[in-house]
C-alpha cells in the first residue's frame, strides 16, 4: 500500500536505487528505536533520530516492506504526541490505521485510538476523544493484556469530567484503581492518578486529596519515575491552588519544569505555565503572571491545545480585571490580535470556544468575567444574563454531587485499598456532612450575587421616583411596587440564608396568620399568575406557631408547582381547603393540572426529583423537596395524591402548638 510521507527535503542521494533507499531506511529506523529503548526518558534526542529517519524515507514509499513502515508510523505518532506535536501525531496515527487490519492486530489498532484519544483530549474535543477511547477499548479488550486498557479508560475519565458529568468519571477512575489494588500490575500511566486526586479536589475533599498527593509522591520516587514526579508535582499544585497557598505552587511548578526541561514531554508546561499563571494573580506579580499566561498560548505551536487556550484567555481577563493599566499593552501580543486589542472581544470569544468544546469546568469562570465586565460598564440587564447562566450551572454541580453512587464508589475503592472494614455510616455522616458545607457556601455565593444587584435595583428606583412627575399617579404606584418587590426578595433572601446555617434547630417559633402567608405568596407569584390566568382561592385559614420566612417559601412552592403545571387547554384553578382536626391542622392544595403519574408519587418529595422532563418544564427539582423539610420541622406530614390529566391534591397536616 502506498501512503505518501509529508513534503521535506529528502536526504537521499540520487545516485540509490529505491531498494537501496528503503534498505537505507529501514536500518536508520531500526537503529532509532534500540536508541529509544535505551534512552526512553530522553524524548527529545528519541524526536530528533526519528525525524532523521523520516527524512530517508523514499518517496514511492511501496518499495519499503509494510511491517517496516506500519511501525515506524506507529512508533513516531507516539514520538511525535510525547513531544507536544499533537496535530502532526494525529495525522500519523491516520497513516497507521490506513496500514492496519483492526481484526489481525487489534493490540495496535486499540493503541493507536488510545493515542488519538490522549490527543483529542488535550485538543479540548471531550466527544472526538469519547469515541476514539471507546473504539481503542472494544479492540483492546479482543487481546488478553488488561494494563493496555488503563490509558484509554483514563482518556474517557478525563473526558467525562470536563464535561461535567462526574458520575461516569468516577466510575472510570475506580475501575482503573480497582484493578491497580486487586493485580500485580503497577500502573504507570501516573497522570490517571493526577486526574483523580483532581476530581476528589473539586469536590472539596481535600484530607483525601492530600494522603492521595503523598502516596503518589512515595510511589513515583520508589519507582524513579521521571514523568511519574512530574504528575506528582502537578497534583500538588493543584492542591495548594485550591487550598490557596500560592508559594508552594510556585515551588511544585517549577520542580516539575526542572524535570520537563530535561526528559519532558514538553505538552506537560500546558499544565505548569497554567499553575505558575495562576499563582502570581494570586501574589499579584502581574507581570510574571502575564509572561505565564502567553507562555501558555506560545506553547500552542507544538500542541494546538484548546483547553490551554482556553485557560489562557481566560487568565489573561483576571489579570485584566485585577491590573487593566499593566495588561492592556499585553493585548498588542500577536497572538491576540484577533480580538483586536479589546478585552470584551477576547472574552466572548473565549465564551464561544468554552461552549464549542462544552468545557463544563470552565464556563462558570467565564460567565464570572462577562459579569464583571458588564458591571463596569453598567449594563445591568447583560450581568443579569450571565449570572443566570451561572446559576443554572451551579444548580446542576450541586444535582451530581448529591448523586449516592459517587459516595459509594469511593466507600468501596477506600475499602479495598485499606483492606478493612469501613464504618460506612460515619463515612455517610461525614460525606453527608460535606455537601452541607458545599451547599451553604453555595447559599452564600448566591444570596450575594442576588442581592447586589437587587439593591442596585432598589437604588435606581429611588433615582427614577424622583423624576417622574408628581401627578403621575400610576408610574409612582409601579415604582413603588419595583422597590417593594425588590425589598420582600433582599428579606427573603436573607431569611433563606439563615435558614441554610440553622440545619434542623430554629429559632423562637411566633403566632402567625396563614391568611396573610397566602397574601404575600400570591404577591410575590403575581406574574406567573397573570400569564397563566390562574385563579387561587382558599378557605379561611388559621393561626399557626410558624416563621413567616419558612410558610411562605412552602405555600409560594406548592402554589408555582400547580401553577407551571397547569393543563395546556385551561387555566390554572388552585382552592385550598382547611379542616381542623382532633389535633392536627389539615390543609390541601387542590389543582386541575396536569397531574403527577404513579410511579413519581412517593419519590416526588425527594431532593432533584422531577415528575416531568426537564425539557418541558424547568426547574431544579427541590422546591417540594423544601416543602418536605418545612412540614417536618412542625412536626407535620406531608404527602399527594393524583391522577394523571385531572390534577393533584397535596394534604398539609400540622399538629397544635
Amino acid at each position: 500500500m502506498k501512503i505518501d510521507p509529508p513534503n521535506k527535503q529528502s536526504n537521499i542521494p540520487v545516485s540509490l536505487s529505491n531498494e537501496e533507499q528503503a534498505v537505507r531506511f529501514e536500518e536508520a529506523y531500526e537503529a532509532a528505536l534500540k536508541f529509544w529503548k535505551g534512552n526512553p526518558k530522553s524524548i527529545t534526542d528519541v524526536h530528533q533520530k526519528f525525524t532523521e529517519v523520516l527524512a530517508l524515507l523514499p518517496t514511492d514509499t511501496s518499495v519499503v516492506q509494510e511491517k517496516a513502515l506500519l511501525m515506524f508510523y506507529y512508533n513516531y505518532t507516539s514520538v511525535l504526541y510525547q513531544s507536544g506535536e499533537l496535530s502532526v501525531a494525529l495525522a500519523y496515527s491516520d497513516k497507521v490505521l490506513l496500514l492496519l487490519d483492526a481484526e489481525e492486530k487489534p493490540l495496535l489498532y486499540g493503541n493507536t485510538y488510545t493515542t488519538r484519544g490522549a490527543i483529542y483530549l488535550l485538543q479540548g474535543d471531550n466527544k472526538a476523544c469519547i469515541e476514539a477511547s471507546s473504539i481503542a477499548i472494544e479492540y483492546l479488550n479482543k487481546v488478553d493484556k488488561p494494563f493496555a486498557l488503563h490509558p484509554a479508560i483514563n482518556n474517557l475519565a478525563c473526558a467525562y469530567s470536563e464535561m461535567g458529568e462526574y458520575e461516569k468519571a468516577f466510575g472510570y477512575y475506580y475501575r482503573l484503581l480497582d484493578e491497580h489494588v486487586n493485580s500485580d500490575y503497577e500502573i504507570e500511566n501516573y497522570a490517571v492518578f493526577y486526574n483523580f486526586i483532581n476530581m476528589i479536589i473539586h469536590l472539596e475533599r481535600m484530607d483525601v486529596a492530600k494522603e492521595e498527593c503523598a502516596a503518589l509522591l512515595v510511589r513515583v520516587e520508589e519507582k524513579q519515575h521521571s514523568e511519574g514526579m512530574i504528575w506528582a508535582y502537578l497534583s500538588y499544585c493543584e492542591l495548594y491552588c485550591k487550598t490557596g497557598d500560592f508559594d508552594q505552587v510556585i515551588h511544585y511548578a517549577n520542580l516539575a519544569n526542572q524535570i520537563i526541561l530535561v526528559t519532558g514531554p514538553k505538552y506537560l508546561t500546558l499544565h505548569t505555565n497554567g499553575y505558575l499563571a495562576t499563582a502570581y494573580l494570586d501574589l499579584k506579580e502581574y507581570h510574571k503572571g502575564m509572561f505565564y499566561s502567553l507562555a501558555l498560548l506560545e506553547d500552542l505551536s507544538i500542541s494546538n491545545s484548546v483547553q490551554s487556550v482556553i485557560r489562557a484567555y481566560c487568565l489573561i481577563g483576571h489579570y485584566y480585571f485585577a491590573a487593566p493599566n499593566i495588561v492592556q499593552p499585553f493585548l498588542k501580543y500577536p497572538l491576540l490580535a484577533a480580538f483586536k486589542e479589546d478585552i470584551y472581544n477576547l472574552l466572548k470569544g473565549t465564551e464561544k470556544l468554552i461552549i464549542e468544546q462544552n468545557s463544563h469546568h470552565n464556563k462558570t469562570e467565564i460567565y464570572n468575567l462577562l459579569i464583571k465586565y458588564h458591571r463596569q460598564q453598567r449594563e445591568y440587564e447583560e450581568a443579569f444574563y450571565y449570572m443566570d447562566l451561572k446559576h443554572l450551572l451551579l444548580e446542576e454541580f450541586y444535582e451530581i454531587e448529591k448523586n449516592k453512587l459517587i459516595y459509594q464508589l469511593q466507600e468501596e475503592y477506600d475499602s479495598k485499598r485499606l483492606g478493612q472494614e469501613v464504618n460506612y455510616q460515619k463515612k455517610i455522616i461525614d460525606q453527608q456532612q460535606i455537601i452541607n458545607n458545599n451547599l451553604k457556601n453555595f447559599a452564600y455565593t448566591a444570596s450575594h450575587d442576588i442581592k447586589e444587584p437587587l439593591k442596585l435595583i432598589v437604588g435606581f428606583s429611588d433615582l427614577l421616583k424622583k423624576r417622574i412627575d408628581k401627578t403621575d399617579q400610576e408610574g409612582h404606584q409601579i415604582v413603588d411596587y419595583i422597590i417593594g418587590t425588590s425589598n420582600r426578595m433582599v428579606n427573603l433572601i436573607n431569611d433563606i440564608l439563615k435558614f441554610a446555617t440553622l440545619g434542623n434547630k430554629l429559632p423562637q417559633a411566633t403566632s402567625i396568620d396563614l391568611n396573610n402567608i397566602l397574601k404575600t405568596a400570591k404577591a410575590n407569584l403575581q406574574t406567573a399568575i397573570d400569564e397563566k390566568i390562574a385563579c387561587i382561592s382558599a378557605d379561611q385559614l388559621p393561626i399557626v406557631k410558624g416563621h413567616d420566612t419558612l410558610f411562605i417559601q412552602l405555600f409560594q412552592n406548592l402554589l408555582a408547582n400547580a401553577i407551571k403545571f397547569g393543563a395546556e387547554d385551561r387555566s390554572p384553578i388552585i382552592h385550598i381547603y382547611y379542616q381542623k382536626e382532633t389535633a392536627t391542622h389539615l390543609l390541601t392544595f387542590v389543582d386541575n393540572g396536569i397531574g403527577i403519574p404513579e410511579n413519581k408519587l412517593t419519590s416526588i418529595f425527594d431532593t432533584f426529583s422531577r415528575a416531568h422532563t426537564k425539557k418541558k418544564h424547568q426547574g431544579s427539582g427541590i422546591g417540594l423537596a423544601s416543602c418536605k423539610k418545612v412540614v417536618e420541622l412542625y412536626g407535620g406530614k406531608i404527602w399527594v395524591e393524583s391522577e394523571v390529566g385531572k390534577g393533584s391534591q397535596f394534604y398539609i397536616e400540622l399538629p397544635f402548638v
